[in-house]
């Protein structure tokens, strides 16, 4: 008797090693509890911290639209204006009258965008009477260029016509302020500019102001680099983004993701928002002193469970392996595999069930295969030879009678048809092609006719697709004899027999071969076909199903009306068929 190791014992030790679980399941509460104040702390300050610099933006983008106001304050600019809106500028033929004005407007712009202001590139006057024309004074030009107003600015003007003497701030884009490719990320602040007498539009005014004076407020501010920080306009675009670590628009998506602690300020002046997204990753980061020493007091805790499980599960692991191994093997059709376990633990007595269990599975295999293929070989021979009776005696009656009448070429043809019929059924070859059972069926019923004469009719569609697919041997012929044998009766006077045979791609991978006999006999009980004592048909049931996988034999039959045959083969070998068998 061998001293068995408890398994259960081992687990009983693994399991009392494992009190670190309150442990964890404490730290995991106080890392939560950490977390959630550090959270509130975060959104505070970056709460006050946003508003500062909405502040900062706020003041920036004021003092952008009190330049929008620059035409009411001085009146260079806005008689430059109304003289262009009227169509003077385009009209007169002064050339020095034309160039005063547009020097004195050109030089109070310049002044206002040059003296302290870098960030505006550019200042456009769009004309209301004529909106595809505009008047640019820029920092690259020293005069007053004319430039094409584009038509997706159409959307802008408009927005700014509705904004009815308000500012409008547009989306950033791209612009070009000389004749070379380099192009600048600006944004632009829009206003209409009414005459104050008549309180009639006269045009709008565009500041071109860079992106990235925008980009470097928000930038001041200092974030983890797993958060990020982000200026959205009023349609909810991104105009400048610290750390694109997420790509979700709109806010909507963003606030579904539990990743961020989420706060959002709005900047008044223009409709634009601040939103930043802070990683809760860096707050397990902020954990005191009292959490990592919890977490230092659990890693030993786990090492020291380590390593007594190594200790005492390495063998146990070694033998549970070498049994799934042994395992795979048989499952494989490895029956000569055998599990060896040298340790007293259960797993050996299980190792030894199991080589005992697979001794038993090969023997039984053998056995039975061996019987298999005997009692096969023998219904095989059996369906040979029982042809040769009572078939051959009929036949031989009907030659001496073809003889006694003299018909001496029927006759030789008959004698013909019969060698090669028995010619066909010595083969030892246990499958045939469709096409060659097809044509021993024929000489087959053409013998018979000898003796039943116009008693049997038989149609044989043929299928030039179906001829060389491969079948068992012998199928057709007792079908068509038990046709014969038990369906004509005294009350039947003519049995028509009808093979016919196709393709069904129903299944295009797998395609089907089906073979249909039908005749209009006598009928019978379709529950014969089950029975144990109807050893033809349960032969023929057998063969089919065991000549290939997916092979299935099926009648249909009803009294006084006949019987149907239908063979279905699949066309393609599974890799399990028994055809050499």
């Amino acid at each position: 008797m061998y001293k068995i190791q408890s398994f259960s014992s081992k687990l009983m030790l693994l399991f009392s090693l494992s009190l670190i679980l309150p442990l964890i399941i404490m730290s995991l509460l106080l890392s939560n509890y950490f977390t959630k104040i550090l959270s509130e702390q975060n959104i505070i300050q970056f709460t006050n911290t946003l508003s500062s610099v909405s502040n900062n933006i706020n003041t920036y983008l004021d003092d952008l639209k009190r330049l929008t106001l620059s035409p009411y304050m001085y009146k260079e600019i806005s008689a430059f204006m109304e003289y262009i809106n009227n169509g003077y500028y385009e009209n007169t033929e002064n050339d020095i009258d034309r160039y005063i004005q547009s020097k004195n407007y050109s030089s109070t712009l310049n002044k206002l965008i040059n003296q302290s202001r870098s960030d505006i590139l550019g200042i456009t006057f769009i004309p209301f009477k004529d909106i595809s024309k505009g008047y640019l004074v820029s920092k690259y030009y020293d005069t007053l260029s004319t430039v094409n107003i584009p038509t997706s600015y159409t959307k802008w003007l408009d927005n700014s016509l509705l904004a009815n003497g308000d500012t409008y701030f547009t989306p950033v884009h791209s612009a070009k302020y000389n004749n070379s490719s380099n192009t600048y990320d600006v944004f632009s602040i829009m206003r209409v500019i009414k005459n104050l007498d008549t309180d009639t539009i006269i045009g709008v005014i565009k500041i071109d102001a860079k992106e990235s004076t925008i980009n470097n407020i928000i930038s001041s501010i200092n974030i983890s680099d797993n958060s990020t920080l982000m200026l959205m306009d009023q349609d909810q675009q991104v105009i400048h983004c610290v750390n694109p670590l997420v790509e979700m628009n709109p806010q909507s998506n963003i606030e579904r993701n539990n990743s961020y602690n989420i706060v959002s300020t709005s900047i008044d002046t223009s409709n634009w928002s601040l939103l930043y997204l802070g990683s809760k990753k860096d707050l397990y980061n902020q954990v005191n002193f009292v959490f990592l020493f919890i977490v230092f007091i659990i890693i030993i805790f786990l090492l020291i469970a380590l390593m007594f499980f190594r200790i005492t599960s390495n063998k146990m692991i070694k033998s549970i392996t070498n049994i799934t191994s042994t395992m795979k093997k048989v499952r494989n059709g490895d029956l000569s595999a055998r599990c060896i376990i040298e340790e007293n633990t259960e797993l050996r007595f299980i190792s030894e069930a199991l080589n005992e269990m697979i001794l038993d599975l090969d023997s039984y295999i053998k056995n039975e295969y061996s019987s298999l293929i005997a009692v096969k070989n023998a219904e095989y021979l059996a369906l040979q030879s029982q042809i040769n009776p009572h078939f051959l005696c009929n036949i031989l009656n009907g030659f001496v009678a073809l003889n006694r009448i003299g018909e001496k070429k029927l006759l030789e043809d008959s004698i013909i048809q019969l060698s090669s019929l028995y010619r066909y059924t010595c083969n030892n070859s246990k499958t045939s092609t469709l096409g060659d059972e097809i044509l021993f069926l024929e000489k087959y019923l053409n013998l018979q006719k000898l003796r039943f004469d116009d008693m049997i009719e038989f149609t044989i569609n043929k299928n030039d697709m179906t001829k060389d697919i491969e079948l068992p041997k012998l199928l057709l012929q007792p079908l068509v004899e038990n046709s014969i044998k038990h369906g004509l009766n005294d009350s039947l006077d003519t049995i028509s027999i009808e093979v016919s045979s196709r393709i069904d791609n129903y299944d295009e991978l797998n395609p089907k071969l089906i073979i249909t006999i039908v005749d209009n006999g006598i009928g019978f009980n379709t529950s014969q076909a089950a029975n144990p004592n109807s050893t033809g048909l349960k032969n023929i049931k057998e063969r089919i199903e065991y000549f290939r996988c997916g092979s299935k034999f099926n009648i249909e039959s009803e009294i006084n009306k006949g019987t149907k045959c239908y063979i279905e083969i699949p066309t393609r070998r599974d890799s399990n068929e028994n055809i050499n068998s």
